[in-house]
């Protein structure tokens, strides 16, 4: 099945990227800053950067960009 995102998903999706409310900075140096978000599985993290929007789903399968 695919889901197709739609307005919402995006509006949650940017909020995220633009909010560090419940992100931890993990790194920062030249200019780049990697953020991490505890989840209530164990089995998904999620991380962005602070050069452009990533959010990087991975579980067990772990594969990256899964949404």
């Amino acid at each position: 099945m695919v889901y197709i995102p739609d307005d919402t998903d995006f509006s949650t999706f940017r909020h995220q990227c633009e909010s560090h409310e419940g992100w931890n900075s993990q790194y920062n140096k030249a200019g780049v800053t990697v953020w991490s978000q505890m989840q209530e599985t164990k089995t998904v993290q999620k991380i962005k950067d602070g050069q452009c929007c990533g959010i990087n789903f991975t579980g067990p399968a772990k594969q990256p960009g899964a949404f």
